[in-house]
């Protein structure tokens, strides 16, 4: 259902990676779209648990070979497994040189098979190798338009690189060529719909994640429960979703994979449990049991992958 405000609600506690790691230093609006009709999906089922040795894994990306990559914040480092969960490689470490991450999250591979890494207490979105060679930075910590505070998801659209800012409660884009920022979208606030005259000031708070499709970008605003769906240059259109437990509500959703005909799923990780939407509308209820998802990403074969933080495990599942 198309919203346009939503009453305020108390922040509950943070349960995050806080206990684990400390950060390195401290227009017009465009018109609402109504959303189609719900329409059901092929029926789902689990084909493969993969059990992994990781300690807090993050960010999941499947490769063209079958294989994976994943973000193991607990050791500060990516790593890269088998079709059955055994390391092949690794690279990283603590630090904030060049090659080296504070609790690395999301992590993105672009067409050229390089690796596009969110690391998140380092404040900054570093590119590597698939050998682990450091090849560029975005971003750096701080507060202020092309600095970062936590961020923990990315995307890459058509020359930019866009970053879920998410204790900066905004969005940000970047030139990838320059490396220079482009826009900030959203502030620290409640009400999604804007209120300035180029219509960017949309309130947000802990984004964690955002995807972008031909008819523009997605913001997960995590805190809040819902979805943001904006223009390619990032003007409000609508908003999905709300902070909650039943049907088409989301309790600090940490990511989302958009696919085709407007297919969005979502990784309802208060809820223990994926939430999917068309267009806007939201779908029946996907029957997988899990624990922690946190991160989603499409593998090779056409399934779908889901990185249940509580095993870990690695789910593959078909139908979706």
């Amino acid at each position: 259902m198309l919203k346009k405000k939503r009453s305020s609600a108390p922040d509950p506690p943070d349960r995050g990676r806080r206990s684990f790691v400390k950060a390195i230093g401290s227009g017009v609006a465009i018109a609402a779209l109504s959303p189609l009709p719900a329409t059901s999906l092929v029926r789902t089922g689990v084909v493969e648990r993969i059990e992994l040795d990781l300690r807090h894994p993050r960010g999941l990306a499947c490769a063209t070979d079958g294989t994976y990559w994943l973000c193991e914040a607990g050791r500060y480092r990516v790593v890269r497994l088998d079709p059955r969960g055994a390391p092949l490689t690794a690279f990283g470490g603590p630090g904030s040189g060049q090659g080296r991450f504070n609790w690395p999250g999301a992590l993105r591979i672009d067409q050229a098979g390089r690796l596009w890494i969110v690391d998140t207490n380092n404040g900054r979105v570093t590119v590597h190798n698939t050998d682990g060679r450091f090849v560029g930075q975005y971003g750096s910590l701080g507060g202020t338009p092309g600095k970062l505070f936590n961020p923990e998801g990315l995307a890459l659209d058509a020359g930019r690189l866009i970053v879920a800012n998410t204790r900066g409660h905004n969005v940000q884009l970047f030139d990838q060529s320059s490396g220079e920022v482009i826009a900030a979208l959203g502030v620290l606030g409640e009400d999604p719909q804007p209120s300035g005259p180029q219509g960017l000031d949309y309130g947000l708070r802990l984004p964690t994640a955002v995807a972008a499709r031909d008819s523009g970008l997605l913001v997960l605003d995590s805190k809040h429960g819902r979805v943001l769906e904006l223009d390619s240059e990032g003007r409000f259109g609508f908003t999905f979703g709300n902070q909650g437990s039943g049907a088409g509500e989301l309790n600090m959703p940490q990511d989302m994979l958009a696919g085709p005909d407007g297919l969005l799923i979502v990784a309802d990780t208060g809820n223990a449990r994926l939430t999917a939407f068309r267009h806007g509308g939201p779908l029946p209820a996907i029957e997988i049991e899990l624990r922690r998802p946190i991160a989603l990403s499409r593998h090779a074969d056409g399934r779908l992958a889901v990185l249940d933080a509580a095993g870990p495990t690695i789910v593959l599942v078909e139908g979706i």
